[in-house]
């Protein structure tokens, strides 16, 4: 089957980043990436703006929620291609979907506004280690190849998050929008991690676009 997708270089390091960070963890205390999303901005200098991480959620709507939700900032960023990372049995059984227990595997989703590319990291637990002094419980895992499907299907808050990210393509932004969204968001309980400083792009009628740093309370 062919297809067209573009894939960014800047976005593939990141998720190398993001597997390497993953692989860290499993053998540090056991436990797999937070529901995540990446965010790019291809025509500012610095492309890379930061990332969030879900809110804590209970399992459920709830957690459909929480992870639909993570499309707001790229939205108020008009952030031009995003990475969505997530667990695969973890955000399985947070959605306490029907079905027999899926496999393990980091699943990263690179989007631009039309289509996305699923890479696929699956692994196993190769063995569970002994309690750490802080009594976390590393696993070693055992990561199997990297496999890639273009449009993939995904889970329903993920691309609910998409299409909200979506929505704001070519829309107008305010400072004071992306401020009011960023302390909601944190309110609630989402992490947001920014590149430092933070470049938030101002369209004028010309469609040019300025670049002006904003400042986190």
């Amino acid at each position: 089957m062919s297809y067209s997708f573009h894939r960014s270089p800047l976005v593939n390091q990141i998720q190398q980043v993001v597997i390497r960070t993953a692989d860290v963890t499993l053998r540090t205390s056991g436990e797999v990436p937070i529901p995540q999303i990446h965010m790019f901005a291809e025509d500012m200098d610095q492309p890379y703006l930061g990332y969030i991480h879900t809110r804590p959620f209970n399992r459920g709507d709830d957690a459909a929620e929480a992870i639909a939700g993570l499309g707001t900032l790229p939205a108020a960023l008009a952030a031009t291609r995003v990475l969505v990372v997530w667990e695969n049995r973890d955000v399985h059984t947070a959605l306490q979907l029907p079905g027999s227990m899926p496999p393990l595997a980091v699943v990263a989703a690179e989007a631009g506004q039309f289509q996305h590319m699923v890479y696929w990291h699956p692994f196993s637990i190769k063995e569970i280690r002994p309690p750490s002094q802080d009594g976390l419980r590393g696993i070693v895992p055992e990561w199997t190849g990297t496999r890639e499907h273009f449009n993939a299907g995904l889970p329903d808050p993920v691309t609910r998050a998409l299409s909200e990210w979506r929505k704001s393509h070519g829309r107008q932004g305010s400072t004071d929008h992306l401020k009011t969204t960023v302390a909601r968001l944190e309110r609630s309980g989402y992490s947001i991690n920014w590149i430092e400083p933070l470049p938030f792009r101002h369209y004028t009628s010309t469609n040019s676009i300025q670049q002006a740093v904003l400042k986190r309370t």
